[in-house]
């Protein structure tokens, strides 16, 4: 599995169908990726998504950045740094539940990592602490 498709799969274990991209998220597997014309623009599209759909709305606003967001126009209050594959399951299921919360954070998630590269095998989709709590 690459670092992209374990994205993709955290990212759908997050309630997450698609993500809003200006001029990136190829590297994005197994969701729809909407293109965006600008970074605005996609940011502006996830938190519609995220609000509207009642969870994380994601845009890709640069190579390597997702925000997770379901409020519009808001600067991000939470900056999660991402240096391996390994660490994609916890930052997604933290930024997710953040980005869904009563009170929605906006979380920037930075991937300092090759999408194309290999996942450690023992990297799985985890979801978001308030998903798993409804889930019992």
């Amino acid at each position: 599995m690459t670092a992209g498709e374990l994205l993709g799969a955290c990212l759908g274990a997050a309630g997450v169908t698609r993500v809003f991209a200006a001029g990136a998220g190829a590297g994005i597997a197994g969701l729809e990726v909407v293109d965006a014309v600008d970074p605005a623009a996609a940011l502006l599209m996830a938190a519609a998504d995220g609000r509207l759909g009642g969870g994380a709305g994601v845009a890709c606003v640069g190579r390597g950045e997702l925000w997770f967001t379901a409020a519009a126009g808001s600067p991000p209050d939470v900056s999660i740094h991402v240096d391996g594959a390994g660490r994609l399951p916890e930052a997604v299921a933290s930024a997710s539940g953040q980005a869904a919360a009563p009170m929605p954070a906006t979380v920037r998630v930075r991937l300092d990592m090759d999408l194309g590269g290999d996942a450690p095998a023992a990297a799985l989709p985890v979801a978001p602490a308030a998903e798993a709590d409804r889930a019992e």
